[in-house]
């Protein structure tokens, strides 16, 4: 949150829980600062996860999971994607907020911030590849790549 900035709910934006925000055009097109890229990279080196369903659905999943709501509501202002509520299981009764993103916008996401990434470059080298799916390389080899990547 910058300095004295106040972040509106998703409610009072107009936007719903759950539903995809933007078009792709208005992702493609809308401006966003260094510093806004830099902040999103990383919070999503040390909150996100990208992973795969591969082969059965062949998508790739970005995603950034915690119970801070207002985290949560400027992630999917500088980047909208989809919000949902879920509940962490075990010790908390907080509510966790998810901000994800498919495989269009996952593309788009890690190639906005993969300059910036640290500890899941490799994780966002090898996502980029599986979204492209130009069938040059072995996707069932990248999957599991991938998911090595995450261990």
């Amino acid at each position: 949150m910058r300095p004295g900035g106040h972040i509106p709910s998703l409610a009072a934006a107009g936007e719903g829980v759950g539903r995809l925000q933007s078009t792709t055009a208005e992702i493609i097109s809308s401006s966003r600062k260094d510093t806004d890229v830099a902040w999103l990279a990383g919070l999503f080196d040390g909150e996100g996860t990208v992973w795969c369903r591969w082969p059965k659905r062949k998508n790739v999943i970005v995603e950034i999971k915690m119970t801070h709501r207002e985290t949560i509501e400027v992630v999917n202002r500088l980047f909208p994607g989809r919000v949902a509520r879920g509940q962490i299981s075990g010790w908390s009764i907080r509510p966790q907020w998810r901000w994800s993103l498919d495989t269009l916008g996952s593309k788009q996401f890690l190639t906005l911030v993969l300059p910036y990434l640290v500890t899941k470059r490799r994780e966002a080298e090898i996502a980029l590849q599986l979204c492209d799916r130009t069938g040059a390389v072995d996707m069932t080899a990248l999957a599991a790549e991938l998911q090595a990547a995450r261990a």
